[in-house]
């Protein structure tokens, strides 16, 4: 989920440029915001994931992409698309770190490598592949109900998280 919504601006560009009126250079800063949030919070998710959990981290990040994803979607100024990339950074930069925990604390200590690759490796593919799907959705409905597609994923993506994760 964090992957598709990292990728998913590249695939609407154009539209993003039309409907906020802004240069490319101006789209990649909005594009940026993410990163802005992402980056920074890689060092203390760590000790936050140690601090209150697994589960409650991963539902409290899903969350947070869920409405920065709605607020992206309805947002009619630059500023409000950017605070939703934003929140989406947040709320991703817990998921990786996220699924090593539950890597160690499930899986047996020799698999640590494997199970970790192959967390990285599906991340990656999601992000890779979401790419024509999103963009058959952004070129049928347009951006912003695509990307209240994705929000609404979120919520089952939450509700994975809350009862599945021990």
């Amino acid at each position: 989920y964090e992957m598709v919504l990292r990728v998913s601006p590249s695939v609407m560009t154009n539209e993003l440029m039309k409907d906020f009126q802004v240069s490319s250079t101006a789209l990649g800063v909005l594009i940026s915001f993410y990163y802005l949030a992402y980056v920074p919070l890689q060092i203390p998710c760590g000790m936050i994931v140690d601090k209150f959990g697994t589960r409650k981290i991963v539902t409290f990040s899903a969350i947070l992409c869920m409405v920065g994803t709605y607020l992206f979607a309805e947002s009619q100024s630059l500023w409000l698309a950017q605070i939703g990339r934003f929140l989406i950074g947040a709320g991703s930069a817990c998921a990786f770190i996220s699924c090593l925990k539950v890597t160690a604390e499930w899986f047996n200590p020799h698999k640590f490598a494997l199970v970790a690759g192959l967390t990285n490796m599906m991340g990656t593919l999601g992000g890779t592949f979401a790419g024509r799907p999103l963009a058959v959705l952004v070129n049928h409905y347009g951006w912003r109900t695509t990307t209240f597609i994705l929000a609404t994923g979120g919520v089952f993506v939450t509700l994975a998280a809350w009862f599945l994760i021990k």
